[in-house]
Parts: structure tokens; C-alpha cells; sequence
């Protein structure tokens, strides 16, 4: 089984015959720049779907969306020409304080959950007389939806952002 594509990371490549000028240009035309606070998460213009900043051939972007999502990727890029060709190479992750809560939160989860499985082996004769509680299952309960939440929350962000990022383009080729 592939965990990997569950994990909330994604990195992938654009090749296109624009140069490396072009691709920045079109990028710039869908960015504004990120603002400190978001009273609202509407774009100011529908024409600009992202936020972000653009420096020399890369770029750090996100989409601005007009609903809550606190696991949105935030979407890096670096632009660079080979063989007449310009490669986008494009990393999509969580925000940091994003990664750090979940990591935090689904490692005390993680740890209890794994005590609770080694206590189980070690009693496991007292347990099959006595039967398991109900209860015993809440902290499984809990890692599995965190863990569901962070992957479904930002693998349905990223495909949104991947077939935006392919259109700029104009459907160029993505290669995995």
C-alpha cells in the first residue's frame, strides 16, 4: 500500500515551452500579495486566485478560498530553463504551525494509543475474561479522524491547486 499519497506533501513538475519569463508573468497575473490578516478570504479580484510572494525564478503561494481550511497546501515553486524547455518544479506542504499542532496532537494520540496496545498484550488473559470497554476505543477513534481530516482537508486543496497551476499553463504536462 502507497501511504505516501495520503501524506500531506505533495511535489510534482510542469514542463512548458513558455520561457522562464512567461511563466513568472502568468504566475504574477494570478497573485496578489499575502496580507497579514484576512478579515474575509475573498479575493479582491476573481482574476487572482492565489496570495503570495514572487521572488527572482520562484515563487510561495496559496490559494485564497472563501471558507475555512486550515490545512490549505501552501504551494512553493521554482522556476528554471533547460533545453528550450521551462521547468516548474512545485512543492506543495501544510503551513508550519499547521504541521506542528498536527504533529503534536497525533503524537500524544499516537503514543497513548500505543500504550494502551502494549498494556492489551501484556494483561491480554485479564482482558479477554473481562471484556473491552467501549471507551478504550476513543483514543484510536481520535488518531484516526485527525489523521483523516489532515489528509482529506489538504489532498482535496491540492487537486483543486494542481489543476489550477496546470490551466495558467494552458494544460502543459505535470509529471509526478
Amino acid at each position: 500500500m502507497n501511504f505516501k499519497k495520503y501524506l500531506p506533501f505533495e511535489r510534482f513538475e510542469i514542463t512548458t515551452r513558455l520561457s522562464a519569463g512567461e511563466v513568472m508573468n502568468r504566475i504574477s497575473g494570478k497573485v496578489v500579495p499575502k496580507k497579514k490578516f484576512r478579515l474575509f478570504s475573498f479575493s479582491s479580484s476573481p482574476d487572482k486566485p492565489y496570495e503570495g510572494e514572487l521572488s527572482g525564478d520562484s515563487f510561495t503561494i496559496s490559494r485564497i478560498i472563501d471558507y475555512r481550511n486550515s490545512f490549505l497546501p501552501v504551494i512553493s515553486g521554482q522556476v528554471t530553463s533547460i533545453a528550450g524547455k521551462t521547468r516548474i518544479k512545485i512543492t506543495m506542504r501544510l503551513a508550519t504551525p499547521v504541521t506542528v499542532f498536527m504533529a503534536f496532537w497525533l503524537g500524544i494520540v499516537g503514543v497513548i494509543c500505543l500504550v494502551m496496545i502494549f498494556a492489551g498484550l501484556v494483561h491480554f488473559r485479564e482482558i479477554f475474561q473481562e471484556g473491552i470497554s467501549p471507551v478504550s476505543f476513543i483514543p484510536f477513534a481520535m488518531f484516526a479522524m485527525g489523521s483523516f481530516m489532515v489528509s482529506y482537508g489538504f489532498k482535496t486543496e491540492s487537486k483543486k491547486s494542481k489543476a489550477s497551476l496546470l490551466s495558467i499553463f494552458e494544460g502543459e504536462e505535470a509529471n509526478d
